[in-house]
């Protein structure tokens, strides 16, 4: 009888566990028919997808060890790589696949729901998880995040499954596997960490067995960890523990002007590439000489340190602050594609776009299940984890979407309460519940309830979303050639924001392709007056030279271009165009031949270009 029992609900959670995978992955396959009709779609140009792409498309070579430090999380390279390797660099293919990997992460959350609550919990959980609208922005994108959600999803249900029968080996796997999941996104190993932490102390085992057992638990997690550092150093020279990225998001988030979500400080480029570039020439500048990336990444941290030296009142408020944003209802998406497809996909507009209908729930189930904290503390551990590794930075739908799949946990355990309270006839019970969730939508959503206007998407952020929102859709307009909405589309931030280097850039870059290079050159002119580090400005006003055959004056700020950035490709090549001009051929060649040397190997119409430019 119990093999019989046990195999009907075997089945229960088959069709279940199917039900909701098909469910998502329908969404997802009508989410890919409107995207492949976007302006991203393949991938978008100098975003964070086309830097996986092209780092993807190397190891899909067989450059696997690569020759610098890693700048970016790397399993997600490696894994593309390895799609592309047997796709032929498929693109529709590959996000065929991220969709098919969502759609199982969405029956993870089903499981890990089933087995710390019930069948009912777990199965709402799993079809809010399909509905969630972000969950498939980010599977059609190429970088990091959906790996880090389908993992980390994975990471929780292996030490659920493993807490009541921890032995040295099953820690050891533990700890490997953590490593791995922090090579998507280091937050993994932070949860890891305090996860094994309480399990281990919640034990009534010796303690030298729980030692024991900690130790191999660290050493796995070492292991990994350890053979990314050894690879960073041997090909770069340079220790530096996973990526080279955390310092200079530390700062992001913690300075002066920081809000608690991302901000670019105004000396920095928009595109993550170049962030990363403009953080190293400034660094240099100020130490006054080249640096490792370590030796960047000491700087911008000792410089966020300062911040919070010299006001730690500040500091702590904006730590308040990161914390209210993290846990409210509004998206922060620093993701150039969003802007691009917000407005474009038909499956949004019946989707789950926020949070605006699952924190109200989820807090309820957090003070429903506190009862229950033992058996559940998992959960409220990856509550605690994730949000630390978040506000310790900054607050971005990229970062905040981790938390997520656990919210909806929490969410469905509500919705279950209030719906058995109906059911068994618990009528007190079912409106104290019923009115509590009401109670905490009218919290969590009140500036939109009471709002007099509607906002557009980028209103809903802070003002650099709002900024970045404006600008992606300029650059769309420039991209359609329709330079008259481009200049109203920049002047709706210009007007606010006159001194920004962005936004004065692409006034510009209007101004250039529309052919008037006098206001063009006012407008770079003034942005390297404000930024006078800024590589992209130099590079522009170069640009603009060559075309009105002002070869000196193009020679003398494409000279100060790449001596600010020894690797800019376009001011290598503009350079030597603009030593061919002149008669200087030696120059010229010397030019284009280090504008090959740096220029990516898969960009080939690229290559051509500077290849034909050559003199022989």
């Amino acid at each position: 009888m119990q093999n019989t029992a046990g195999s009907r609900l075997a089945k229960q959670d088959f069709f279940f566990a199917l039900f909701i995978f098909v469910s998502a992955f329908i969404l997802r396959v009508f989410y890919l028919k409107d995207f492949l009709a976007t302006t991203i779609y393949p991938v978008l140009p100098y975003s964070d997808s086309y830097s996986y792409y092209l780092w993807a498309k190397d190891i899909a070579s067989g450059d696997l060890l690569g020759s610098s430090v890693f700048m970016k999380w790397p399993l997600y390279a490696y894994l593309l790589g390895f799609i592309f390797k047997i796709t032929s660099t498929n693109l529709f293919v590959t996000y065929l696949l991220q969709f098919i990997l969502g759609s199982i992460n969405c029956v993870l959350v089903y499981f890990i729901a089933k087995k710390l609550f019930n069948r009912g919990v777990a199965f709402i959980a799993g079809m809010i998880c399909a509905w969630y609208a972000l969950f498939i922005f980010y599977e059609g994108l190429l970088i990091y995040t959906s790996l880090s959600l389908l993992l980390n999803s994975l990471l929780f249900l292996l030490f659920l499954c493993a807490q009541d029968s921890l032995n040295k080996k099953r820690c050891f796997l533990l700890g490997l596997f953590s490593g791995i999941c922090a090579l998507a996104q280091a937050n993994a190993a932070v949860f890891a960490f305090l996860a094994m932490l309480w399990i281990l102390i919640t034990k009534k085992d010796p303690w030298r067995s729980r030692a024991s057992k900690f130790l191999f638990f660290f050493a796995g997690l070492l292991i990994v960890i350890g053979a990314v550092t050894a690879r960073n150093y041997a090909v770069g020279k340079d220790l530096v523990l996973i990526s080279g990225n955390p310092a200079i998001n530390f700062y992001c988030g913690n300075n002066q002007k920081a809000s608690g979500t991302f901000e670019c400080p105004m000396n920095l480029s928009l595109t993550p590439d170049g962030m990363f570039r403009d953080s190293k020439i400034i660094a240099e500048a100020q130490e006054g000489g080249r640096l490792k990336n370590s030796q960047v990444s000491r700087f911008w941290f000792k410089k966020t340190l300062e911040f919070i030296r010299h006001d730690p009142g500040e500091f702590l408020k904006l730590l308040f602050r990161k914390l209210l944003l993290l846990f409210s209802t509004k998206e922060y998406n620093h993701d150039l594609e969003y802007y691009r497809v917000v407005d474009k996909i038909r499956a949004f507009k019946i989707m789950l776009m926020d949070l605006r209908f699952i924190l109200p729930f989820a807090l309820l189930g957090v003070f429903l299940n506190l009862k229950d904290l033992k058996q559940k503390a998992l959960l409220y551990i990856v509550l605690l984890a994730l949000p630390l590794t978040i506000i310790i930075f900054f607050v971005s739908t990229r970062y905040k979407i981790a938390l997520v799949p656990f919210l909806v946990i929490f969410a469905a355990s509500g919705i279950v309460n209030i719906l058995d309270a109906a059911r068994k006839k618990k009528f007190i019970t079912f409106l104290l519940f019923s009115l509590t969730a009401i109670l905490f939508f009218v919290f969590f959503n009140y500036a939109d309830i009471f709002a007099r206007t509607k906002h557009s998407p980028a209103a809903a952020g802070a003002s650099f979303f709002n900024t970045r929102y404006h600008l992606e859709k300029t650059m769309e307009y420039i991209g359609l050639s329709d330079y008259q909405k481009a200049l109203q589309e920049i002047k709706k931030v210009y007007d606010a924001e006159p001194n920004d280097p962005s936004i004065l850039l692409t006034y510009g870059f209007i101004y250039l392709n529309k052919g008037d290079y006098q206001k063009a050159e006012e407008k770079f002119n003034r942005a390297i007056v404000i930024s006078p580090l800024n590589v992209d400005a130099y590079y522009n006003l170069g640009f603009l030279y060559n075309k009105m055959r002002l070869f000196d004056k193009s020679v003398m700020v494409l000279e100060k271009a790449v001596s600010l950035d020894p690797e800019d490709v376009g001011a290598h090549f503009e350079l030597g165009k603009a030593y061919k001009a002149k008669g200087e051929i030696d120059k010229a060649n010397q030019q284009f031949f280090l504008a090959l040397n740096y220029i990516n190997r898969w960009r080939a119409d690229e290559r051509e270009i500077i290849k034909r430019e050559i003199v022989k």
